[in-house]
Formats: structure tokens, C-alpha cells, sequence
């Protein structure tokens, strides 16, 4: 359906890939600004670097290197996660570099995971970057945020995105009006401006359809 988690999807496992010698399996599921499919999987080792404990919050700090596959070709892989937890608040953040040669420092692909869980809020966060000859070329944030607010459920996605000459920023918002779900989205398209809504509408076959509504009454 619209505007689900699936916009980008993050699964985590031990590794039973025999020809890949790491601990950890990770496959990122999502889209490209074209629309196409794309799924990252990497393979790595992590370290634990530092671990602080105090006062009931918790800290630890890893390193990690492996293999990322993409499109069929490896890359090399290095990065670092961080864990933080405190009361009723959880942390995870994960930023990583994949080269083609790792003797080339100037070809990377870049991303950066993070992860925020509170009692009554949830806020997941991916960032992807192409850097080609020290110059970014493509790059995508994603946010995706859930919260209960007078026992209600909001959600609300803000996507970035910079492709050449293609730029824009999208901000959706999913809410519940009079027991109808609506979504909300504003948008910016190099300065094209607009917003409109997006219900959902169940006929008497308990099927489901969108009906479009722009700022104009079109």
C-alpha cells in the first residue's frame, strides 16, 4: 500500500553464504528516484571497539569490514555502528563506504542507517550517496516516522533526492479523518511547489482505491 515501510527495507542475519567468509548478512531492500528496484547485501565482520555503562545507559562502538554486492559486483566494505540505550529510548546508527578499489579512495557509495525507538515514537532514517572522483553525483535520504498521539497512529515520510540535474523533496503524511485513512503530501520540484491528498476508499466489495485531490479542487 502507499506510503508503507517497505520504501526501504533492512533485513539482518547470520550469514549461511558459504562463499562470502563473514559472520553477519545484511540486505537493504528499496527504490531508486526511478521507481526501479534496487537491493544492496553485505557481508561483514563487526568488532566491538568501546563499551561504557552507566547510570542505566548503555554505549557501545563497533567497526566493521566486509564485501557489499550490488548489481552482481563486489565492492569493499568499511564502516562503523554505534548502540545507544537510555531509560525508554533505543539508538542504532550504522554508516558505512563501499569502494570498487579499495586502493581508490575518490569511488565510493556511501549510506548511513539510524534507527530511534521511544515509548510512543519510532523514526527510521537511510541515506544513500555516490561520490565519483571526490564529486557527489546521486544522492537519496529517506525518513520514516510513527508515532501514537491520542491514541491515534500518525506516520510520516520525508524523502530527499539529488540525481544531476534532478532534484526534489517529498513530505507524506498518513493520518486517520472521520474513521478514513488520508495522505497528505506536499512537494518541491526545483522550486514547483504543490501539495495534495490521497484517500482511501473501500467499496462494498472490500476493494480498495485512491482518490486524488490537488490544492486547486482538481
Amino acid at each position: 500500500s502507499f506510503l508503507c515501510e517497505e520504501v526501504v527495507s533492512t533485513t539482518t542475519e547470520k550469514n549461511g553464504d558459504a562463499e562470502y567468509d563473514f559472520d553477519i548478512k545484511m540486505t537493504i531492500k528499496g527504490k531508486d528516484i526511478s521507481g526501479n528496484n534496487t537491493v544492496y547485501v553485505m557481508y561483514y565482520n563487526e568488532t566491538l571497539e568501546e563499551e561504557e555503562s552507566e547510570d542505566g545507559e548503555i554505549e557501545r562502538e563497533y567497526v566493521l569490514e566486509g564485501v557489499m554486492v550490488f548489481e552482481n559486483a563486489e565492492y569493499f566494505l568499511t564502516g562503523e555502528r554505534s548502540f545507544e540505550q537510555e531509560e525508554d529510548e533505543t539508538e542504532n546508527k550504522l554508516e558505512m563506504r563501499a569502494y570498487a578499489d579499495k586502493n581508490d579512495l575518490s569511488n565510493y557509495i556511501e549510506m548511513e542507517q539510524k534507527n530511534s525507538v521511544e515509548t510512543d515514537e519510532s523514526k527510521n532514517k537511510f541515506a544513500y550517496k555516490v561520490v565519483i572522483g571526490n564529486q557527489t553525483v546521486e544522492e537519496t535520504e529517506v525518513t520514516f516516522k510513527t508515532e501514537q498521539e491520542d491514541g491515534k497512529k500518525k506516520t510520516k515520510l520525508e524523502m530527499e533526492f539529488v540525481s544531476g540535474e534532478a532534484e526534489g523533496e517529498y513530505e507524506i503524511k498518513k493520518e486517520i479523518e472521520n474513521g478514513k485513512t488520508v495522505i497528505k503530501v506536499e512537494y518541491d520540484m526545483k522550486g514547483r511547489v504543490g501539495e495534495f491528498k490521497i484517500k482511501e476508499i473501500t467499496d462494498e466489495n472490500e476493494v480498495k482505491r485512491y482518490e486524488y485531490k490537488f490544492e486547486d479542487g482538481s
